[in-house]
């Protein structure tokens, strides 16, 4: 356990500053039962602080890594336990999220992982997605890109779940770039998986492998922006690409949400006459900040907004991250259950987010029987096909 066991004295110190106070389990007065696997289990010991108290044993050489490894990927990696936390050696100075990802990645050194994260991993080496999808399917979205393959102004980084299983979040933003007269490119079977799954999964030497292939088939075309409807794709290119790729990328990244806040204005919107909520994911809010351009763009394009009582920073994760839907399916799916009630709750007509996975799981959970399940990009093409 190298990796884990550098600087033990100064990691356990951290650990051990730990107040016990419970509120990344049971919440405080800005936000209630924060956590999806305690929420679930029922136990502390699913919750930060829980594994925290793990982690120390381990460090102390108490247990094992096998013994914890379960523990660690029941987990969704959401981040709500660290922006609760008060103390700032446990929410700051520790990262949390990074550091559990870097125990699963010695659980997986270690050959102790559950099963079903190495046939994950398998088939994301061999495939270059985790769908067991053809390359041919990203070629085939490829026509619809307005630009030379060579030397384009934007390339648009599809993602895999845009392509085998949420395919019409791709086509919506092909046809979005298309009517704002964006000169784009796909990179088509050029485009590997961007790693996410397997960045938080712990199979960090696969990932990285994806990393610098996708790095280079983008700077092949030279673009001076990337454009992502993914909020994982962009999580993973914003924070864990530099530390591959050893440097800062020489292009402008944005997820769509943000580039659609620029590039929108009235004259090509008709409002949808619906009120609107919007689900922040993990990725693209809490761990990334971005939470004002999403709802600026619904605000252009709804009759109103409303908010769920968990929002921005303190919204309820939807369940399928870090790999939690692929091995934990009950996990998954009562958390995004959780999620839609909270959404019906609001009386809007429609529930908006920004990522596919999120999308995936309130459908899974029932959605479009009492509240509309849209991608904003999906959300924003009807009200520009409204106007015309």
């Amino acid at each position: 356990m190298k990796r884990v066991l550098e600087g033990v004295s100064d990691r356990l110190r951290l650990l051990k500053s730990c107040w016990r106070c419970n509120e990344c389990w049971l919440g405080d007065e800005k936000v209630s039962l924060p956590c999806p696997p305690s929420n679930y289990y029922g136990y502390y010991s699913y919750s930060a602080g829980g594994r925290i108290i793990a982690t120390e044993a381990l460090l102390e050489g108490l247990i094992s890594l096998k013994d914890i490894s379960h523990l660690m990927y029941k987990c969704t990696l959401c981040g709500a336990c660290a922006e609760i936390c008060k103390n700032e050696n446990i929410g700051g100075e520790l990262k949390l999220i990074d550091f559990f990802e870097e125990l699963r990645a010695e659980i997986v050194r270690e050959g102790v992982h559950p099963p079903k994260y190495g046939e994950l991993a398998e088939r994301v080496e061999k495939n270059k997605n985790p769908y067991n999808g053809s390359p041919e399917n990203k070629d085939a979205l490829k026509g619809e890109a307005t630009g030379r393959r060579r030397g384009c102004d934007v390339v648009y980084f599809v993602g895999c779940t845009s392509t085998f299983r949420r395919k019409e979040i791709a086509e919506a933003t092909i046809k979005l770039l298309r009517r704002l007269n964006i000169d784009f490119t796909l990179l088509g079977s050029d485009e590997w998986c961007c790693g996410s799954p397997l960045f938080r999964t712990g199979f960090k030497r696969i990932a990285a492998k994806l990393a610098r292939h996708n790095v280079l088939e983008i700077k092949k075309r030279k673009p001076s922006k990337v454009i992502f409807s993914c909020a994982g794709c962009y999580k993973t290119f914003k924070q864990d690409y530099p530390n591959i790729i050893g440097e800062e990328m020489d292009f402008e990244m944005q997820h769509i949400s943000q580039f659609l806040s620029n590039k929108l204005s009235g004259s090509l919107i008709n409002k949808v006459k619906v009120t609107v909520t919007y689900h922040d994911p993990c990725h693209l809010g809490r761990q990334l900040g971005v939470f004002n351009e999403p709802r600026d763009v619904l605000m252009k394009t709804a009759d109103k907004l409303v908010e769920m009582k968990r929002n921005r920073n303190f919204s309820f994760c939807c369940g399928f991250g870090a790999g939690v839907r692929f091995a934990h399916e009950k996990l998954a799916r009562r958390t995004a259950s959780s999620r839609l009630a909270e959404a019906v709750e609001t009386g809007a007509d429609a529930l908006v987010s920004t990522c596919p996975f999120c999308k995936t799981a309130f459908l899974e959970a029932g959605g479009n029987s009492e509240i509309k399940i849209y991608d904003l990009t999906e959300f924003v093409l009807k009200a520009i096909t409204n106007k015309q």
